[in-house]
């Protein structure tokens, strides 16, 4: 009986915390974001807009932004459709981890 109750605490506790908002992510998030490499600047607003820009070749892409569960920053384009990537984020660094394994890191900026 004993381990039915611990079996269900743990259980209630994962579904508790597991499978809560993103919300703290997406607040985390909001920010001006340089790469360590490249010269990428990225701006997530708290509207879940997005803007990417890049100096060489001239990029600039705007588009929204969600934050999926599991770490999944899904990027949705002005122009085209949905990219979804693996992220880590702690404090004020921020690793986009790509398909092949790669990792893009950005920094926190200034405004």
């Amino acid at each position: 009986m004993k381990a039915k109750i611990t079996l269900i605490a743990i259980a209630s506790g994962f579904l508790l915390f597991g499978c809560g908002t993103s919300q703290p992510t997406e607040n985390a998030l909001i920010g001006k974001w340089q790469s360590v490499f490249g010269g990428v600047t990225c701006y997530f607003l708290p509207n879940q807009s997005y803007l990417y820009s890049q100096p060489s070749p001239p990029l600039t892409i705007r588009g929204r932004y969600e934050v999926g569960s599991g770490n999944r920053l899904i990027l949705i384009p002005e122009d085209k459709g949905r990219r979804a990537m693996q992220f880590a984020l702690e404090g004020d660094v921020l690793n986009e981890i790509q398909s092949d394994g790669s990792i893009y890191t950005f920094k926190r900026a200034n405004w």
